[in-house]
């Protein structure tokens, strides 16, 4: 039976965006943009309870660079071992941002200190949503996805440490709310979701080589934002994906992925677990394979905006 649990709640952290989440052999660290209204961003090691997540605390610090957009935590270190953040600038090109994010590789958790930064494609790329990290796994390069100023869906490569291609548009990301996830699969496929303009999450599974799908699927289920991360449930599990509904109340839902009936041109979501838990905001979902969990972080409809995470059992 479905169910959550090592709940937590940070009541020093808010937001009007959700979280973006990262771990470092087993320490959860956490950017979000601001507290109290502010634009600010903020990163932040989570501390204590032996890896999980109830009874733990926020160990914070407020950058000076700010936001509009939720910001995104690379999910693979640098060669350099730091953690990249990724972000919507407030500049008048509301330009896209990024930067490398100190380590301590004793403890490996964030130091605080911003090691090196770019501005990401100069500024022709106007960013009108926040960005994601997509990629990264075996076999795949690490991108930064996003919604340009003409609401195309851009990806930009990562060709080095801080160092990007040329943006280029997707050929089949179109009409879309907000930038895509992305995963490569087992076999090497390539699975994206992403929310379309009228809310229907949508899935998509690319062949190594092949710049189109082998098919798009538009499911049943939707949202007003954009869906988590794509995350296995448990190491060999099925593949996940999370999302903030649009009943009235915010509810947060879970969902396993058939990944065949994307291939088959069906809707890869039957079975649907609705949280006891409402957000305002697109929430993140984190495998956290130290721990063999499957965690959900997001922005609570509190009137603060105030900043959960718990752990998931489908």
């Amino acid at each position: 039976m479905s169910s959550v649990s090592n709940k937590v709640t940070w009541w020093d952290a808010t937001s009007t965006a959700g979280p973006a989440v990262s771990e470092l052999a087993g320490n959860l660290i956490v950017a979000w943009r601001g507290n109290q209204n502010s634009r600010n961003l903020t990163v932040a090691n989570v501390i204590g309870s032996s890896g999980g997540l109830s009874g733990t605390t926020l160990r914070s610090t407020v950058l000076a660079d700010a936001s509009d957009h939720a910001p995104s935590l690379s999910r693979i270190l640098t060669v350099r071992y730091t953690v990249q953040l990724a972000w919507a600038g407030i500049n008048g090109a509301h330009s896209l941002n990024a930067a490398d994010l100190g380590v301590n590789t004793s403890s490996w958790q964030l130091t605080g200190q911003i090691v090196g930064r770019a501005l990401v494609a100069g500024d022709s790329v106007s960013a009108t949503s926040g960005p994601v990290w997509t990629g990264g796994g075996a076999g795949d390069v690490n991108r930064l996805g996003v919604l340009d100023q003409s609401s195309r869906s851009v990806l930009i490569e990562e060709t080095g440490d801080l160092v990007f291609g040329a943006p280029s548009t997707s050929d089949f990301i179109v009409d879309a709310r907000g930038p895509a996830q992305a995963l490569a699969t087992d076999n090497g496929e390539t699975l994206w979701a992403w929310t379309a303009s009228d809310g229907a999450l949508t899935f998509a599974l690319v062949r190594p080589g092949f710049p189109l799908p082998t098919a798009v699927v538009r499911s049943a289920q939707a949202s007003g934002f954009g869906p988590s991360s794509i995350e296995p449930a448990y190491p060999g599990g099925p593949l996940c994906v999370a999302w903030t509904g649009i009943d009235g109340t915010g509810a947060l839902n879970v969902a396993a992925l058939n990944v065949d009936a994307i291939r088959n041109g069906t809707d890869p979501i039957s079975a649907v677990y609705t949280l006891p838990e409402t957000s305002s905001a697109a929430p993140a979902l984190l495998h956290r394979p130290f721990l063999r969990t499957l965690a959900i972080f997001w922005t609570g409809t509190d009137g603060a905006g105030t900043l959960n995470a718990c752990d998931v059992q489908l």
